[in-house]
Order: C-alpha cells, then structure tokens, then sequence
C-alpha cells in the first residue's frame, strides 16, 4: 500500500484518531470479561489515543475534545490499577522463584501467602471497581467515541494542510519534548533513585511513550504517511518506555516488600520480605544498564525532514 502523500492533514488525522477510538470500543467486552491481557490491551488501546488528542489538542473544537479527554482519563485510571497489580504478580512470582532458586531452605511461604495472594485479591477488587464505572459509564463513553470514529472534530482549518509536513512538525516536536526531559534526568538516577529523579524518569518514560505512539499512528495504515525516520524515533521512545517501565515496577514491588517486612508476623518472615525487595531492588537497578545507550539513541535521532 502506498502512503497517500498528498492527503490533507485532515483526512490523515481523522483517519488515524478514528481507528484508536475504534480500537478501544473493539477491546471493552474482552476487559469487562477479564479475558487475558484483556485489561492491559483496553490499556494501551485508551493510551494511544490519549496521546494522541493530547498532541494534537489544538487541531481539534476545543469542547469535544475537552470532553473526551476528560472521560479517557477517568477510564485510564480506572484501568490502570488492575493492570498495574497484574504486573506486579507477575514481576512478584518471577522474583519469588529467584528467591528460591538461591537458597536451600524454604522460608518464603508467608511471601507467597502475604504478598502474592494479596496483590491478587487487589487486582480482583480493582478489575471489579473498572466494570462497574463501565456499567455507570459505558453507554455514554461508547457514544462518543462511536461519533469520532464516524467524523471526528476536527478544526476545518486543516482542510487546506498537507499531511506530511504538518505530520514531521509534529514528531519533531515530540522528539524535542523527549529530549528535553533526557537532560532533565540526571546520572543520579543511576547511583540511587531520590523523589526528584524518579519524577524526571516517569515524565521521561511518558515521554517515550507519546513519542512511539505518534510515530506508530503516522507510519502504519489507514494514516500511513510518514516513513523510516519517524518509525526509528517511535522505536527510540518505546526503548526509554520499556526501560524505565522496567524499573519503576521492580523498584515499587521491592518497596512493597519492604513495609510488608515491618508488619511481618515474626522475624524470619521479615528477614524473608527484606530478601525479597532486594532481589526486587537489583532488578530495578539492572533494567537501568540499558538507560544511558537508550538516552544516547534518543538525542542522536534522525529528524524526520522536508
């Protein structure tokens, strides 16, 4: 398929912010149902066009994005809770084995039982907090998106605007927003994490993640408009995306793990919970060996041009 070069921007954003919205009414039924990875694809289907009604806010009438904004958000946080203890009982069981495999005992139950277990029942109770704000909710959310899908506001402005350099603009903008926050996150983050650097690594990774979601949306069909430049930023942002990912989710298990240590019921099971957070600790700091290449890619990336 070849990519419609002369599209206006209209017709190439229309396209691309139909389908997202399309996607995410697609995958509600699957969520609702906790079929698996239901709720982390409803996630990232809600993320994608999250982002982008952000970048291109003002190209859109300003009440109805406003609007679907607004709603967007409140469903991405009702999902976010559920996927984000998915991870962690995923990420925990996989620690839990590491645990084990260096030892010769087996002290760890009450880490399976108090940890484990418990972040499975939250995940439950959040999974039934995010159907029942769909059974509130839903209908109305549907209906709106289901208007965007068929004709989305945009501004008539960009009748008149050729897509592809109202498009390279855009991620260039993106790639420069990402870039900005790189040299915001000091070597410190590397040496131990303070509340100021891990500010600066989430608003970096969301970065990443906007960045790899406008390239996405330009570089594949129905708006298939930019080409390889774009594609390689989009695959530099998902690198910082993933990376710091990575770290934020073992470092907030091991801080998990350690306020269970001090409620523990006896001083093995402590012991056991402070072992537990430093293997989930060493895997925070090791998904960070990859962070300084990943920084270095990202400011070193090809602009797309002309």
């Amino acid at each position: 398929m070849s990519r419609p070069e002369h599209s206006t921007a209209e017709e190439t954003l229309t396209a691309a912010v139909g389908l997202r919205a399309q996607v995410v009414l697609d995958r509600v039924p699957a969520a609702v149902e906790d079929q698996h990875d239901a709720v982390h694809q409803l996630r990232t289907a809600v993320r994608r066009l999250r982002s982008l009604l952000a970048i291109f806010r003002s190209h859109f009438l300003a009440e109805e994005v406003t609007d679907l904004r607004h709603r967007l958000s409140t469903l991405g946080d009702v999902l976010g809770e559920p996927r984000d203890l998915e991870v962690a009982a995923e990420l925990a069981g996989s620690v839990l084995e590491e645990l084990r495999a260096g030892r010769d005992d087996e002290p760890v139950a009450e880490v399976s039982a108090t940890l484990i277990d418990a972040v499975l029942e939250d995940r439950a109770t959040a999974h039934a907090t995010f159907v029942a704000w769909w059974e509130d909710h839903g209908e109305e959310l549907t209906r709106v998106l289901e208007g965007w899908t068929e004709d989305a506001p945009v501004d008539p402005a960009l009748t008149e605007e050729a897509a592809k350099p109202f498009l390279k603009d855009a991620v260039r903008s993106e790639v420069a927003r990402a870039r900005t926050m790189a040299d915001r996150l000091e070597v410190g983050l590397l040496e131990g994490p303070d509340d100021r650097t891990l500010a600066d690594a989430h608003r970096l990774r969301k970065a990443g993640r906007r960045l790899r979601y406008i390239a996405e949306a330009f570089t594949q069909p129905p708006a298939e408009v930019l080409g390889k430049k774009a594609r390689r930023a989009g695959k530099r942002g998902s690198r910082l995306q993933t990376v710091l990912g990575d770290h934020r989710d073992a470092l907030l298990l091991g801080g998990r793990a350690r306020r269970l240590a001090v409620e523990a019921s006896t001083p093995g099971a402590a012991d056991d919970f402070r072992a537990f957070a430093a293997v989930a600790e060493a895997r925070a700091s090791s998904a960070l060996a990859d962070l300084p290449q990943a920084m270095t890619k990202l400011r070193s990336a090809a602009l797309p041009t002309g």
